[in-house]
Order: structure tokens, then C-alpha cells, then sequence
């Protein structure tokens, strides 16, 4: 019985090992920008620890 190690799919986002890595820095920028954007958000200073209201 032999199967085919690299089944394609339909809906694939990457083509080869460039796209790979590409898509790769494209998520750790988008998760990087939304990181920042928490940080930056305003919260009830008795749940967020490390800003503190003045």
C-alpha cells in the first residue's frame, strides 16, 4: 500500500518553502501590531497589573 506523502489541498496558502516563510513574517508582524495594541488599550487598573492610574 503506498500513499502519497503531499496530498494537495484546494484552499493552500503557501506553494513552496519562500511562501512559507513569508507567511511566516507576515503572522509575526500581524501578531507583533495586535500585541502593541493591547498593551496601548485602557483597563480597569485593578485587573491590568502593570499600568497603574495617576
Amino acid at each position: 500500500m503506498t500513499e502519497e506523502k503531499h496530498i494537495e489541498h484546494e484552499n493552500e496558502m503557501v506553494d513552496d518553502f519562500d511562501d512559507l516563510v513569508s507567511l511566516g513574517k507576515e503572522m509575526e508582524q500581524i501578531s507583533e501590531t495586535n500585541d502593541e495594541e493591547k498593551v496601548n488599550q485602557t483597563h480597569d487598573a485593578s485587573i491590568r497589573s502593570d499600568k497603574t492610574e495617576e
